[in-house]
């Protein structure tokens, strides 16, 4: 009995590792998404862009700058289009990313700074959700906050 007791416990302190393993590639996997998404962005690249999203994506925008406070939500395909017509220069960098997964659904949190050619445009936190399906993992929703006050730059971490 005491052999099948610890044959047991070596078994399952070997599996706890594996499973962190997992939920680590997982994260990469889905910050990996969020990450071709910015660099769609920084290249104009609509293609890119788009195959981050899921077709049926929404994007929310909290806006708390002066003169500018309200809500407004559009469609990732705006967002892409937007995208396009930027010609490039868009640079969003997040940091201290919180992921939590559970099965097929992913949502990130983290703060981030926002720069159109170099120039600092404004701040806040981006709240991503992502599922899982045959073709990997994709953005159904982002909501974020924009502030130009109190933020803290990238560039300063």
């Amino acid at each position: 009995m005491k052999r099948v007791l610890l044959a047991a416990t070596v078994l399952t302190l070997n599996l706890v590792p594996l499973a962190s393993l997992a939920a680590q590639t997982e994260e990469a996997e889905v910050l990996s998404v969020i990450e071709r998404l910015f660099d769609g962005m920084r290249t104009a690249d609509t293609t890119l862009v788009r195959s981050t999203f899921h077709p049926e994506a929404r994007i929310v925008a909290i806006d708390s700058r002066p003169g500018r406070q309200g809500s407004r939500a559009m469609l990732a395909e705006d967002f892409i289009a937007a995208v396009g017509a930027s010609g490039g220069g868009w640079v969003e960098r997040i940091w201290d990313p919180e992921t939590h997964l559970d099965g097929e659904l992913a949502v990130v949190w983290a703060p981030y700074d926002f720069r159109v050619e170099g120039r600092f445009s404004h701040c806040g936190v981006d709240a991503f959700t992502l599922a899982r399906g045959a073709d990997g993992w994709k953005i159904l929703s982002i909501s974020y906050t924009l502030r130009s006050e109190g933020c803290v730059s990238s560039a300063d971490l």
